[in-house]
């Protein structure tokens, strides 16, 4: 069905984490080859360095996370000190850089497209979870834009995605939390869970919901890449080399000396092997981990450090002949490309992944004794039967998309659509 001239705004992306800018660019293809008519409004809850005004065609309001915090304080969804010690420091930080009349316009351009919308597409890679933590506050930047849909009576869809784990509920804040995640997963139109496990978080968390499984929208249906090298680097060298992907986010889960012993470990024992090691910067915030190792490394690895579009990492990452990503969107293009690759992950999502294409054996715990070995002895076992490992991912991939085929996917998105058209 077409709806002329009406929005899809889609919020939960960014453009500092490459993996939500891939999936940003995925759904903006999807609808343009299937839904021509919509116009693609995208929300950037991260307008770090940039605030970008388009996108592929879509339009951009660059809306800081902050301001959904000021929405939940103002409505009393939840208070924490910290919370609004955060919203403060950011409201006087906006003002300082000249920014606040501009983000509140913004802000004010978002909820009228969402009022207006056909629907609102959430591609949140990681969505609600409970941790007891002060990150918990981040769940608010899904709440708010569920509850401005509800008011306006627009259509949520969560794309697929991660969820829970929602067991962590010792504080006051946490607990009317995870009152208001249940509230806001009761109300969605439809949830795409991107795990089963995410499944089972949801299924104990609410009775009722409208949620199904998914696999990643970027592993099954991201636009082919341009290949687009940085400067001076050859493709043929990369075709022998071991991509090496850092996460910032694994210093949040482990100590520091875990991280760069396992980094500098794995390296080294990589280099002792005669294996060329390329490093790649996946994200912006992954450069101070490169760092790091650039340090102790510059000179005998390659070293790509630098603030790279979606289509040039999956160059890269494509042209390598084997990768070890701590990047959940890093693996994902790599399998997408049939690349073999070792997962250094923590979380479920790592798991799942990893396991749809049976290379369970690739997930690396780096705080476990031993870890750096067992990655080498499955990086070797790889390398030496590289070819039919090749093959095998690009089995499963053919075996996903005829599962879980675009048109399928999108035929929820037409229901959604008809429902808009009758009211």
């Amino acid at each position: 069905m077409e709806s002329s001239g009406k929005t899809v705004v889609i919020v939960g992306g960014n453009f500092v984490n490459k993996g939500a800018q891939l999936m940003i660019s995925t759904v903006i293809s999807m609808l343009k080859e299937c839904h021509p008519h919509l116009v693609p409004v995208v929300i950037d809850s991260f307008p770090i360095k940039e605030r970008r005004k388009s996108c592929d065609d879509a339009t951009v309001l660059s809306v800081p996370y902050y301001l959904c915090f000021v929405y939940a304080i103002i409505f009393r969804m939840n208070i924490m000190p910290k919370f609004i010690a955060h919203v403060v420091y950011h409201i006087l930080r906006s003002l300082w850089q000249g920014n606040l009349v501009t983000d509140l316009r913004y802000a004010k351009k978002a909820s009228l497209s969402i009022r207006n919308a056909a629907y609102i597409i959430d591609i949140s890679g990681y969505g609600y979870q409970t941790s007891d933590n002060y990150m918990d506050v981040m769940n608010y930047i899904q709440i708010v834009y569920s509850r401005l849909a509800s008011k306006w009576g627009t259509s949520y869809i969560y794309f697929p995605q991660s969820f829970g784990p929602f067991s962590k509920v010792n504080s006051k804040f946490a607990k009317k939390l995870k009152l208001q995640i249940r509230g806001c997963i009761q109300s969605a139109s439809q949830i795409y869970c991107r795990e089963k496990k995410s499944m089972t978080e949801i299924s104990q968390l609410c009775s009722i919901g409208n949620w199904s499984y998914w696999p990643d929208i970027a592993l099954l249906y991201a636009p082919k890449a341009q290949r687009i090298y940085p400067i001076d680097v050859d493709e043929k060298a990369l075709s022998s080399s071991i991509l090496i992907i850092p996460n910032v986010r694994l210093y949040d889960k482990y100590s520091e000396k875990v991280v760069d012993y396992f980094y500098s470990k794995l390296i080294s024992s990589a280099l002792d092997g005669n294996y060329n090691v390329t490093v790649l910067r996946h994200s912006d915030d992954d450069a101070a981990a490169i760092n790091k190792i650039e340090t102790q490394f510059s000179g005998r690895i390659l070293i790509l450090n630098s603030a790279f579009e979606t289509d040039v990492i999956e160059s890269v990452i494509a042209s390598s002949r084997f990768v070890i990503s701590g990047r959940y969107h890093g693996l994902v293009v790599a399998l997408r490309n049939t690349v073999p690759c070792i997962a250094t992950g923590w979380s479920h999502k790592y798991d799942e992944l990893m396991g749809l294409y049976g290379l369970e054996k690739n997930l690396i715990d780096i705080s476990r004794d031993g870890c750096v070995g067992n990655a080498l002895r499955q990086l070797e076992e790889g390398i030496c039967d590289w070819d039919n490992l090749s093959v095998q991912i690009g089995e499963v991939n053919s075996s996903l998309l005829l599962k879980y085929s675009v048109s399928r996917f999108l035929s929820f998105i037409d229901c959604e659509q008809d429902v808009e058209a009758e009211k």
